[in-house]
């Protein structure tokens, strides 16, 4: 597994939470993408990817995550169109 040789590498955490999201393991994901961004809090990509794995909730919880996460990304790039 490449994360064993790249542990810091967030871009590598980013994409396996990306894979355990499409197989709905929405924890794990959550896990994996909370741990890229940790990694490098200028990845925005991990919150939004996070934000969608909690709309995949499905419930008013999940909703909530998922708009502090979108919001904490418009707060850091106003123009951020994803």
């Amino acid at each position: 597994m490449a994360v064993k040789f790249e542990p810091d590498d967030y871009n590598i955490h980013h994409m396996i939470g990306v894979c355990l999201h499409r197989l709905d393991r929405y924890e794990e994901s959550v896990e994996k993408l909370t741990e890229a961004y940790d990694l490098n809090k200028n990845f925005l990509d991990s919150l939004i990817s996070r934000g969608n794995v909690y709309v995949d909730y499905g419930n008013e919880k999940g909703f909530k995550n998922a708009q502090r996460d979108y919001e904490h990304v418009l707060l850091k790039n106003a123009n951020n169109i994803d």
